[in-house]
């Protein structure tokens, strides 16, 4: 018999969506300087909430992947250099 349900996986949403971001900045997907979408649009691609998008650009501004700039409508993220 098959099982009806499998696993889940244990990493937290953001977490998950902080390494796919990751992996494009990695890949180059995403380079320096490139801004991310908005936190309303990557939430609606990855389909989850606001707050867990933060949480996730939270955690690469941390790692010194990303960096915020001010923008006209609040804070936005950017890709940042590596080095720096």
């Amino acid at each position: 018999m098959t099982d009806l349900f499998v696993p889940l996986d244990d990493h937290p949403a953001y977490r998950q969506i902080a390494n796919v971001i990751e992996e494009r900045i990695v890949a180059r997907s995403l380079r320096t300087g490139d801004p991310l979408p908005s936190e309303m649009d990557l939430a609606r691609q990855f389909g989850v909430n606001r707050s867990t998008i933060r949480e996730a650009i939270r955690e690469l501004e941390t790692h010194g992947l990303l960096g915020g700039y001010a923008a006209r409508n609040g804070c936005a993220s950017r890709v940042r250099n590596r080095g720096a």
